[in-house]
């Protein structure tokens, strides 16, 4: 038996083709014998046919006899969907409450029938998605693990890695799957939902190998200190270390002493060949009050705490401040952040202090932007060493701000919800369409969603955005028909 269902079950769902006598008496027919079966092209990988919030969909009906020029439609549920079809065989099936299943029953006028399941669902029709980006790649380890939102389709969910040996990929409760790096290599995952899959090429690898400062310029004599991120540890100095310089590796600190003037550059490497340089400018400056490094340059997207030095005869409290504290800002006590004073204990005690993340949250500019910190003693001598932050780009290091789907294809009037993605702070999210006649859009801050409403025919833009430093920006797409 359940061999003749399996066989019989495509067919019924890729024709739905039901001659005389199916599902009732057939009569006397009351017109020519038709020349074809009477069929519903309802998508044969589609059961059941879904309609979703507020929409309609039309299929068309062939074939059966159609001597008075209709065809009869009813639901069982009219409570359900409504049904109808014109007199060129287009049937109109229309969203009226969900989520619910009935059967639509289409009928030739000798009482041939078809019928199929309608499914009505609240959702909008938002293709199975996930916010993993394209051309991704993972570290080696859990510390490396990255997790990542599934979404739209038709869950359940499900996800299968294709090399267990390269990277482990499980499903993290309902909707969120999570990849861990095994081995250096290249694999994927198949997504599915319900319905069908979706597929996401990956790399296992070291992740990029970092130096904060990349620049930095010091006295000679003075000590400055680099830290190494990412990569592979250990870390190790790669190429000769130049005469002007002595130069050592501790942990993921880089330490750099200078003795002559000159200028050169150091590179280090992680265990996997990876290299990251640091330019090194040795001067020849003399102050009572010297920081080093004097002068550094870093990413918007580095956020690791910078250590300075202070040189020289300071003398009794020394105060540290910076020109821009939103980006920037100057700790001296870990148990205390507001502290920036500290008494000298005199030149043969240097002082050290770090420079953190500001009020800001994130280093993020538009474009590169200098802060000074400058320290302050009780004599009033004054260092400085300027912090160059560079702009790598709009979406800096809050993650790539993007919407999905970024293209909507809307039937009526229709509701369809838009995520966004890469969002700091949404209650600072706004949505704004180039025409209100043809859909309107509103940042929902309960649901964490752009809702997108189809007023009338035509194409639209929808521009989303969040208003934070630096300011972000997104668009979508709206096809109305």
């Amino acid at each position: 038996m359940k061999k003749i269902f399996k066989i019989f079950a495509p067919l019924l769902a890729a024709t739905l083709v039901a001659c005389g006598g199916g599902g009732g008496s057939a009569g006397q027919p009351t017109g020519p014998v038709p020349t074809s079966p009477l069929s519903v092209n309802v998508p044969a990988d589609e059961n059941p046919v879904r309609i979703a919030a507020n929409t309609s969909r039309i299929f068309k009906i062939t074939g059966g006899n159609n001597k008075f020029g209709d065809y009869i439609v009813n639901p069982d549920e009219t409570g359900v969907v409504t049904a109808s079809s014109d007199s060129q065989g287009l049937l109109t099936v229309a969203w009226v409450d969900g989520p619910k299943e009935t059967k639509v029953t289409v009928r030739d006028v000798d009482n041939r029938s078809v019928s199929f399941i309608v499914r009505t669902d609240p959702r909008p029709p938002v293709d199975l998605y996930t916010t993993a980006p394209s051309g991704l790649m993972v570290g080696v380890g859990a510390a490396a693990a990255r997790t990542f939102t599934i979404a739209g389709g038709y869950p359940p969910y499900k996800v299968i890695g294709s090399d267990d040996n390269v990277a482990k990929v499980e499903l993290v409760g309902n909707d969120q799957w999570k990849l861990t790096g095994v081995a250096q290599g290249s694999a994927n995952v198949d997504i599915y939902d319900a319905k069908g899959k979706i597929n996401v090429s990956f790399q296992v690898g070291a992740p990029e190998l970092r130096m904060t400062p990349d620049k930095l310029t010091m006295p000679i004599g003075l000590t400055a200190i680099a830290k190494i991120s990412g990569g592979q540890p250990p870390y190790v100095l790669a190429g000769g270390i130049p005469a002007a310089i002595a130069a050592e590796i501790k942990g993921d600190e880089l330490h750099i002493v200078g003795s002559l003037a000159s200028k050169l550059d150091v590179t280090v490497a992680d265990s996997v060949g990876q290299t990251v340089k640091i330019e090194v400018e040795i001067n020849t400056a003399t102050t009572a009050i010297r920081l080093s490094p004097s002068s550094s340059t870093v990413a918007e997207t580095d956020n690791q705490n910078l250590t300075f030095t202070v040189f020289g005869t300071a003398k009794g409290e020394v105060c540290f401040f910076s020109s821009n504290p939103s980006l920037l800002k100057p700790r001296v006590v870990a148990a205390d952040p507001t502290k920036t004073c500290v008494t000298s204990a005199g030149p043969a005690t240097p002082l050290s202090f770090v420079v953190e993340t500001g009020s800001q949250g994130n280093r993020c500019v538009n474009a590169t932007t200098p802060v000074s910190i400058t320290v302050v003693d009780a004599a009033r001598s004054v260092g400085e060493a300027v912090v160059s932050i560079l702009d790598n780009g709009a979406d800096c290091g809050l993650g790539v701000f993007s919407v999905s789907p970024n293209v909507l294809n809307m039937t009526g009037s229709s509701i369809a919800d838009v995520k966004v993605f890469g969002v700091k702070d949404f209650t600072k999210v706004t949505a704004t369409t180039s025409n209100a006649a043809i859909a309107t859009a509103v940042a929902d801050q309960v649901a964490g969603v752009v809702r997108v409403k189809s007023v009338g025919p035509g194409t639209v833009t929808v521009l989303v955005i969040e208003d934070t430093a630096p300011r972000r920006s997104a668009t979508v797409t709206v096809n109305v028909n």
